[in-house]
């Protein structure tokens, strides 16, 4: 770029220095020496640092593609800064296409090379590549022009599709190549060009070629064109480069990255080809959008390595629609085959990300990959490949505990041994994650299968490493969640209750959604369980048991005390089958002394309007009645509501309403504020609010 110092032009004074060039290209001397040369600088800042907008392209083009009295170098600078803004339409492409060969109406061959070049390297950035693909015939027999051999083979290596293919080409390629092998030695663009030919007709062209040199058809300039995506990124321009790229076409890897085969980390996947395949033959590699796919969905064919699904999009799309056991075979053995070749270095970050999507694709972890995490599991793993690993896991399919426990869960285990508070959250947000996946997988399958009783100790399992933290607790709750959405009628998963420590922690815990997400999941485990009972009284169910006498007994027990606490005013009672929260009678009984040393009652500190979690919301509901009824702020009530100071409020002119309408205008309002757990639970336990 030029200039630094030289102001920014604006769009009005671009078209005036444009202008300045075609007259300047249209007759010699018609602008002053010094007025080009600002011209052309000018040209050069406005379009690196902004682009170009669609019709000063076009004027450009037309500029480029007629002769011009501008020298080779001044051409060769307004080329090189030729920053498309936005898509480049098709009509330039004919433009350029049509200047070149010999001829008074055609710009120099050293002008039609420049052009020849930056028509490749916006290739990613047209608008659509119809034309190109009707013009291959004519670019075919611009073959002939040695100063545009080189990047004729690339732009013909980039559109090259079957249909291009025809055996008179082949033979033209033949005869330039053996020519000029014996003169000078291999012709390397045709060589490229004629492999491809031969990757679609490998039994036509049954003669071993030459290798070519890595990185023959790269992109002409990588920071070019990545100055160039910047510019059309700060003018929220949509690029076919990148994230938005289409996934309805075959991808396919060019120069150093090109060749047959993709190297990801030491996995070498090879490309998608389709190999014996006739004239009425349909390929991946035809198909360029969604229609096609669409329409020639039928007619096509696998490619010869299903191994490319890895990387190719495209191939998984065909798959999702056409695996078939025996395919899925054929992957499994390719893999099993590469994988055992390379776990001697453990894991690769880019292999294991390849693997981590296309098993996010398909919600399969196949036996190869399997085997390859276990013995990734056995060797030294940076931070970044475990949560690789540990994503991956969480696609193994239900086994019992002992299997699962041997070959996994025992150096993930180690691997946390520390027991750190990060390390129970990724250990449980792994197992969360797992049995999530558990559930969905078999919710897409039409018939049941019940695991062993091992499944009940895996789970439990888990969760002894589930107390700690308010980030433990929280993990712990997302845990027990995932548990509670099981559905009654299942009879493969079979709910495992929480531990006391973990249901006492969040009930007492300072934050109000600890306490609500404990509530919701005490609610869904209560009526899964009641539901389960009656289904198996049912006729039509007489597989599935209920749950225990000392599960429900357990369960009605822990619920009675979150209820005595928060709603009932008889905190830590042992009354009514409940446990008293599992604290000695005697430690209660000095905490109530305390208590009342202070002028409180014991059993009263955790309701509503008492609870550290939940005091502020009440008093908000509280507040929100008293401004909706207009309440004189000087009537208004003052400190933590109780029964008895309600009635007093009522007497001195303050908001009169009963005590059990408060409680319920404050689950009213916790349900508002998304804290659905505690009404939840309240609306399914306390008769009054079930008959309502």
């Amino acid at each position: 770029m030029c200039g630094n110092s030289m102001p920014e032009i604006g769009g009005s004074r671009l078209r005036q220095v444009i202008d300045i060039l075609r007259r300047a290209g249209y007759k010699r001397n018609e602008v002053p020496k010094e007025d080009l040369i600002d011209a052309v600088d000018e040209f050069a800042q406005y379009s690196s640092l902004r682009g170009l907008p669609e019709d000063s392209v076009n004027v450009m083009i037309d500029i480029l593609t007629t002769p011009s009295k501008l020298d080779q170098a001044t051409l060769a600078t307004i080329v090189k800064h030729l920053y498309p803004r936005s898509k480049v339409s098709e009509d330039v492409v004919v433009k350029i296409v049509g200047c070149f060969g010999q001829g008074q109406s055609k710009p120099t061959h050293a002008t039609q090379a420049l052009l020849l070049r930056w028509l490749v390297m916006i290739y990613d950035v047209l608008d659509g590549h119809t034309m190109l693909s009707q013009l291959y015939g004519l670019l075919f027999n611009c073959l002939d022009l040695i100063s545009l051999r080189a990047h004729i083979c690339h732009l013909l290596y980039l559109i090259t599709r079957r249909k291009h293919v025809k055996p008179f080409r082949i033979q033209a390629l033949y005869a330039p190549i053996l020519e000029l092998k014996r003169i000078v030695g291999n012709e390397q663009p045709l060589l490229g060009l004629l492999q491809i030919y031969k990757d679609y007709y490998p039994d036509v062209i049954v003669e071993r070629l030459p290798p070519t040199k890595a990185g023959l058809f790269s992109h002409p300039n990588p920071e070019w064109m990545q100055k160039l995506l910047v510019i059309q990124e700060t003018n929220a321009v949509n690029s076919l480069v990148g994230p938005e790229k289409s996934s309805f076409q075959v991808v396919r890897k060019h120069g150093s990255q090109g060749g047959k085969r993709r190297k990801t980390g030491h996995l070498t996947v090879p490309e998608v080809h389709t190999y014996r395949a006739v004239e009425s033959s349909v390929t991946l590699e035809e198909i360029g959008n969604v229609n096609d796919f669409v329409a020639k969905l039928d007619k096509l064919e696998l490619p010869n390595q299903l191994v490319a699904v890895i990387e190719d999009p495209l191939l998984q799309k065909l798959l999702d629609l056409k695996l078939s056991e025996a395919d899925q075979q054929r992957i499994n053995n390719w893999l099993t085959a590469y994988l055992s070749c390379i776990v001697g270095g453990g894991a690769k970050e880019r292999l294991l990300k390849r693997l981590l999507e296309y098993t996010n694709h398909t919600n399969n972890l196949l036996p190869a990959v399997e085997n390859y995490l276990q013995k990734c599991l056995n060797t030294c793993i940076e931070p970044k490949q475990l949560d690789q690993v540990l994503e991956l896991l969480t696609f193994l399919p239900m086994r019992t505990f002992e299997e699962l426990y041997n070959s996994f869960f025992c150096f993930i285990d180690n691997i946390f041994c520390a027991h750190e508070a990060s390390d129970k959250i990724r250990l449980i947000d792994f197992y969360t994650r797992l049995l999530r996946h558990w559930v969905l997988a078999h919710s897409l399958q039409l018939q049941s299968s019940t695991l062993s009783n091992d499944t009940e100790y895996t789970i439990i399992h888990y969760m002894r490493h589930g107390s700690g933290s308010r980030q433990v607790t929280s993990s712990a709750l997302t845990f027990y969640e995932v548990a509670a959405s099981f559905p009654a009628k299942n009879s493969t998963f079979r709910l495992v209750l929480p531990p006391d420590s973990l249901v006492y922690h969040s009930l007492f815990a300072s934050d109000a959604l600890s306490l609500s997400r404990l509530c919701g999941i005490s609610a869904k485990y209560k009526r899964n369980a009641e539901e389960t009972r009656r289904l198996s009284q049912s006729i039509h169910n007489n597989s599935l048991e209920p749950y225990s006498r000392a599960f429900t007994d357990h369960l009605n027990s822990v619920v009675m005390d979150i209820v005595n606490c928060i709603w009932r005013n008889r905190a830590f009672s042992t009354a009514d089958n409940s446990l008293g929260c599992n604290i000695p009678k005697e430690l209660i009984k000095k905490y109530g002394e305390l208590a009342n040393s202070r002028g409180e009652d014991l059993r009263q500190l955790y309701s509503p309007t008492r609870s550290i979690a939940l005091a502020r919301y009440s008093k908000a509901a509280f507040s929100a009645l008293e401004a909706r009824d207009s309440i004189s702020i000087f009537n208004r009530h003052r400190g933590p509501l109780t029964q008895e100071s309600l009635k007093n409020l009522a007497v001195a002119g303050g908001l009169n309403i009963p005590w059990r309408e408060f409680k319920k205008e404050t689950l009213k309002d916790l349900e508002r504020r998304g804290l659905v757990g505690l009404p939840e639970l309240i609306y399914s336990v306390i008769a009054v609010f079930s008959t309502e």
